[in-house]
């Protein structure tokens, strides 16, 4: 999943997801490129893969995401 160094952040606001996914761009950088040159993905990215962010795609997916890196009621 990654290739160097990594930062972990849980951003949390209204409609965190849906916002973070706007600043990344669109998954595969060849499209963020076309369609969002000035998001993340846009700007750093390199290819379907190594698309220099990740993002959850849904609220579930945050959850689950936000549990296993840092940590939950669970662990």
């Amino acid at each position: 999943m990654t290739s160097d160094v990594s930062v972990g952040l849980e951003l949390v606001a209204a409609d965190a997801v849906k916002k973070w996914r706007q600043v990344i761009g669109p998954t595969n950088s060849a499209n963020a490129k076309a369609q969002a040159p000035t998001s993340i993905r846009g700007r750093f990215g390199i290819d379907g893969t190594r698309n220099a962010v990740h993002g959850s795609d849904s609220a579930v997916s945050s959850k689950k995401e936000t549990e296993f890196w840092f940590g939950g009621e669970n662990t």
